[in-house]
């Protein structure tokens, strides 16, 4: 094993702001001249790489979101598991991963960038003179997605001081649901999958039902699925108080964006029977140059029956896929409990609080979804 002390040495009394550095380091660590490779996660968090062989001066990092916080924690747990590799941070926005193995010598790097854009974005590469792909078996478990936790990155709208509309970025750990087990066999899964990974073209989706039967644990799902994809949510509320003006400003800064409008009842109703000023800029959204140029996707969720939305938006060609969530079958929901005496259909609200007694929502006027 290739002594830390010495490498520890070699680190301190590096000269970090030259531009091949990183390649000299691992000159002076391990005596060999590497190659350069990026490392990026693919769409289900799969290790990949991409080989570079170009001399160390123009390497060309691949920018990617990687979770910080899952990723540093599992090095670090890496490192105290395994001695042969060490974690050093040797900046705010940069960490080094170094092999002390002597028969497998790697050494990688994970920049944050300069972008002050609340994703989390990183540049990752890997320094090695040996096999990549015996380096990535190595190194893979630092990248492994955890099947029952993700963190997602979403954002929300929001109004600032000057009364202008703004996105606020935020994360947190999700809890992964299984599709087949939680909902009926008649979603139509795999359509709306291809309607969000899609590139460049604008979607109207409607996810419509009674509360309590998984919108928005649906929604949270394809955000998990889907980390390279820009989630905006906008409360029903502040689309209704907001002026045309307002909000078409804000759509223009936000081109490629899925906007999931939540409880947006009232800005979808009738026009011939509600005033509903925000609906022409909607329908303009999602058919038509404006939809052509800004390329975003709109799922909309609301409680109230389908027929009471304004049917141009139902319209063939500007609505791509609706769907309305029932209650679980009650076969489902007897394999869920384990209880083949359940003779009815329920919501997963219901299903996951069974042991709750008290129903607030009886003395509530606030509705408590799933």
């Amino acid at each position: 094993m290739i002594e830390l002390n010495r490498i520890t040495k070699i680190f301190e009394n590096f000269n970090c702001h030259s531009d091949d550095y990183k390649g000299a380091m691992y000159i002076n660590i391990y005596g060999s001249l590497p190659k350069a490779y990026f490392i990026y996660l693919d769409d289900n968090c799969n290790l990949t790489y991409r080989s570079g062989s170009q001399s160390l001066n123009t390497v060309k990092e691949i920018k990617n979101r990687i979770d910080e916080f899952k990723l540093l924690n599992n090095l670090l747990e890496l490192s105290e598991k395994d001695e042969n590799i060490s974690v050093f941070c040797y900046s705010l926005n940069e960490w080094m991963i170094v092999s002390r193995y002597e028969r497998l010598n790697f050494l990688f790097t994970i920049t944050k960038s300069d972008e002050n854009d609340g994703l989390g974005r990183y540049y990752v590469v890997v320094y090695t003179h040996h096999k990549i792909e015996d380096v990535l078996e190595c190194i893979g478990n630092c990248f492994v997605k955890n099947e029952k936790h993700s963190r997602i990155d979403f954002g929300i709208a929001a109004i600032d001081c000057s009364n202008s509309l703004y996105t606020a970025w935020y994360d947190y750990d999700y809890q992964e649901i299984d599709i087949d087990k939680n909902y009926n066999d008649d979603i139509p899964y795999n359509k709306i999958c291809n309607l969000v990974s899609d590139e460049g073209n604008s979607e109207l989706i409607l996810f419509y039902g009674e509360p309590g039967t998984g919108k928005s644990s649906f929604i949270k799902h394809l955000m998990s699925k889907y980390p390279e994809k820009d989630f905006v949510f906008i409360d029903g509320a502040l689309l209704s108080n907001s002026s045309q003006e307002r909000l078409m400003s804000y759509f223009l800064e936000n081109k490629d964006t899925i906007f999931i409008l939540e409880d947006c009842e009232k800005v979808l109703l009738d026009r011939d029977k509600n005033y509903n000023p925000v609906m022409s800029l909607l329908l303009n959204l999602t058919d038509g140059i404006i939809s052509d140029v800004l390329g975003i996707k709109l799922i909309c969720t609301f409680n109230t029956a389908l027929s009471n939305i304004d049917k141009a938006l139902l319209r063939k060609g500007r609505l791509s896929l609706k769907y309305e969530f029932k209650k679980l079958v009650k076969e489902k929901v007897r394999k869920i409990l384990n209880d083949n005496t359940i003779n009815e259909d329920m919501t997963l609200a219901d299903i996951y609080n069974i042991d709750d007694e008290n129903d607030y929502s009886k003395k509530q006027t606030k509705k408590i979804g799933f």
